[in-house]
């Protein structure tokens, strides 16, 4: 089935005791080994099956949704090709303390794909992971990838937690950054190339004349900061660093008179439209790491976009 090492159970903390970080540095290398186990071995199996169960054992919230979303269009496809498996590398960490389950950390890592070209040497990925008990796994819940210098860490004598006030600066962080996205005015936001062709709704070609729109939301309900919400944040040397989840529905609305179609029929089957429509529409969920300085200005560290159905 391709799971990993399964944890040893440890005893729970004493509630409201925040003493232990979601995670070391001496064990994020286990993360990374533990998750290209599962990642490669779910790779393999959904390129053989056409069945996108196996992502679960790795990825979660939008990371999986996509991941099911390709699986089930190159099953539509009847495309059968194994991608090239991934080997990441640690590189820096970032990780509050809990006093128990759920957990999320933030980590950067170099990455290599088996029969793909190298990477530039400055590339990190930057990863959300969440984990739900002592016994799962960690889960790849977004990724985006960049060039961008990141923050240093805090050291662990100071303590990564989140204050209320850090919290309250990560969801205005995230607030601007649905602003920025809804309106394409920056604000108090700098953004990156991937972020601005969304808020530019240049993923549709708009050139023919006919109406694209994009309705940005939070997961479930209004923006929370936390386990449970669409904001994980964390304290670093110069701020808070945070990841933002966002869906958005993608809507090309035809010209008067007109109509609009996929060109690509499984495409279209995929998304449930086939044939000539008057709108055309698709979800894509969006990831958004970030740094919130002191003077409150947003700046986009990495992000990344996909279409989730």
């Amino acid at each position: 089935s391709g799971c990993g090492v399964v944890p040893e159970r440890v005893e729970a903390w004493t509630a409201g005791e925040v003493t232990k970080p979601a995670l070391t540095a001496a064990e994020a290398p286990t993360l990374f080994e533990d998750y290209d186990r599962r990642n490669n071995a779910a790779i393999v199996e959904t390129a053989k099956s056409g069945d996108p169960k196996a992502w679960a054992n790795a990825d979660t919230e939008v990371v999986l949704d996509h991941a099911q979303f390709s699986t089930h269009l190159a099953s539509l496809r009847n495309d059968k090709t194994v991608h090239g498996t991934m080997t990441h590398t640690a590189d820096q960490l970032w990780a509050p303390e809990f006093a128990g389950y759920p957990m999320y950390a933030i980590t950067s890592s170099t990455l290599a794909v088996k029969g793909e070209k190298a990477l530039a040497p400055d590339y990190r990925h930057v990863s959300l992971w969440l984990r739900s008990s002592s016994t799962a796994p960690w889960l790849l819940a977004g990724s985006a990838g960049t060039t961008t210098a990141l923050p240093r860490p805090l050291p662990a004598s100071e303590g990564a937690a989140p204050t209320a006030d850090d919290r309250a600066q990560a969801k205005s962080g995230a607030e601007a950054i649905m602003a920025y996205l809804r309106t394409a005015e920056l604000g108090k936001v700098t953004t990156n190339d991937a972020l601005r062709s969304l808020a530019e709704g240049r993923s549709f070609d708009s050139r023919s004349g006919h109406k694209v729109t994009v309705d940005w939301y939070h997961p479930g309900a209004e923006a929370q900061v936390g386990i449970g919400g669409s904001v994980r944040a964390v304290r670093v040397s110069g701020g808070v660093l945070a990841h933002v989840s966002l869906l958005g529905r993608e809507t090309y609305d035809a010209k008067e008179g007109g109509y609009v179609s996929w060109n690509d029929p499984d495409y279209a089957e995929a998304l449930g439209e086939l044939g000539v429509l008057e709108r055309l529409s698709r979800d894509i969920g969006v990831s958004v790491v970030y740094l919130v300085a002191p003077d409150q200005s947003v700046r986009v560290l990495a992000s990344n976009w996909d279409v989730v159905g």
